[in-house]
């Protein structure tokens, strides 16, 4: 007789969900945020 759902499985299911869940939001904000060069950083300093 198969085990109906045991507690591992599932906690490893939403483990698994959150950490692909962190994925999707890294590579989203890696994809809104422009790269930081390094044109732009003596240009932060001459702006101040």
């Amino acid at each position: 007789m198969p085990v109906p759902n045991p507690p591992r499985l599932r906690f490893r299911e939403i483990s698994l969900l959150c950490l692909l869940a962190l994925w999707v939001a890294a590579v989203c904000r890696v994809e809104q945020a422009p790269p930081l060069t390094p044109p732009a950083v003596p240009y932060a300093k001459t702006s101040r």
